[in-house]
């Protein structure tokens, strides 16, 4: 196993792809914290905005509210490394190889998937680390505690193990760097778009109002409040909650858009399910791999 992993390693440090990924989780946190520290100060111009210190709304509070927005692309990046990387050991025979020295199937699959899920933890910290030092240098210390900061950390670092899992699966199945790729980018793709749909239909509220209008005097008012027909309850709810705290994309998209309002209610909770979902995709991918029919 420390033979596979150390000749794994080395080439994650030569890949073209991996530094790819990780350029791109820096950029794109660089690009996102400095978006959001421009659009908020052209808002602290305009009164009444929500963002000016008399609305009690503050550059820390902003910082601590944009933090780790850059782990929504981390599924994608992850995708397509663990396709590449995972795929070429087929295309160039490195398997046959592997097993032909005597390596047994298993140490072959633990050593891709230890290595993915080492790598796509770097390229995720390389986004947080680029998006916290930007918003330090344009923001200011945010207004949050080391502890909650750490449980974050801890609970994305789960998250990158559980996709490591799912596309180390169908990586070393399919056998195609082509087929893996497309198999790996549409699944983290369709996870977040149903962490998406299922945030929008979680997030309906229960009562509305009939009409909403400003008068001549800039005065809002609000008519009668009814019943939300979109809003969902009962056990249909509590399997989308359920949805949503155990995919992957369901607590990358929590992380991204309310890391210190909703995630930290439950860390242990989602890092169960994030661990429940790599124990049992890791032993149905060893389960196939282990009877493959290796050309």
């Amino acid at each position: 196993m420390r033979k596979l992993l150390r000749s794994h390693f080395a080439r994650v440090l030569c890949s073209k792809i991996f530094w790819t990924g990780l350029l791109f989780q820096a950029g794109t946190a660089v690009l996102l914290m400095t978006d959001t520290f421009r659009r908020a100060s052209a808002f602290e111009l305009m009164e009444g905005n929500g963002y000016s210190a008399e609305g009690g709304y503050n550059m820390a509070d902003l910082f601590q509210k944009s933090m780790f927005h850059s782990v929504v692309f981390m599924g994608i990046v992850f995708a397509v490394f663990s396709s590449v990387f995972l795929g070429t050991e087929y295309s160039d025979g490195t398997i046959r190889n592997k097993i032909a020295a005597g390596h047994s199937r298993l140490n072959i699959y633990l050593a891709g998937f230890f290595t993915c899920t080492a790598a796509g933890m770097v390229q995720a910290a390389a986004g947080v680390a680029a998006e916290l030092v930007t918003g330090f240098l344009l923001m200011g210390k945010p207004k949050v505690q080391a502890g909650q900061t750490v449980q974050i950390i801890i609970v994305m670092l789960f998250i990158c193990m559980a996709y490591a899992a799912l596309f180390t699966m169908a990586a070393m199945l399919l056998g195609s760097r082509t087929h893996a790729a497309v198999v790996n980018i549409l699944l983290a793709a369709g996870l977040l778009f149903l962490a998406v749909f299922l945030s929008a239909k979680l997030q309906e509220p229960e009562m509305i109002t009939n009409y909403v209008y400003m008068t001549e005097d800039k005065i809002v008012q609000a008519g009668n409040e009814m019943p939300n027909p979109n809003y969902v309850s009962g056990i249909r709810r509590d399997i989308y909650q359920l949805l949503m705290d155990v995919s992957p994309g369901g607590q990358n998209y929590v992380m991204t858009n309310s890391a210190y309002q909703g995630i930290l209610r439950y860390p242990a909770l989602l890092c169960i399910y994030s661990a429940a979902v790599t124990v049992i995709s890791g032993a149905a991918g060893i389960f196939v791999f282990l009877r493959k029919d290796i050309k």
